[in-house]
């Protein structure tokens, strides 16, 4: 097993916080198939790579053509926190975050 690299695991906490953010946020009514897809797709990417890291799946079953390479475990690693990034950075533009900006007085 190894550890996540920083930009696996920012990918990785980004796809969490956005999953939370988004199923607690009241969704646009515009769009909402493409959210639940968006979600589902999330959700599906994390699962992946939190089963990956528990050796709980191989890299092969998540990733069929990684069957045959010598390193598919950290690709299919990186290859499922890419996902998760592209799934909460569709997510982020389908559902918003609101922001809130403090002038100085």
């Amino acid at each position: 097993m190894t550890t996540p690299t920083v930009t696996e695991a920012e990918a990785i906490g980004r796809g969490w916080y956005a999953c939370r953010r988004v199923r607690w946020a009241e969704w646009p009514d515009q769009n909402r198939e493409a959210i639940r897809d968006a979600v589902l797709g999330l959700t599906e990417a994390l699962e992946t790579y939190r089963d990956l890291l528990t050796d709980a799946t191989h890299p092969a079953t998540a990733y069929p053509e990684l069957e045959h390479e010598d390193d598919a475990y950290d690709k299919a690693l990186a290859m499922s926190a890419q996902d998760a990034g592209d799934w909460a950075a569709e997510l982020d533009r389908l559902v918003p975050v609101e922001t809130e900006r403090s002038e100085a007085a």
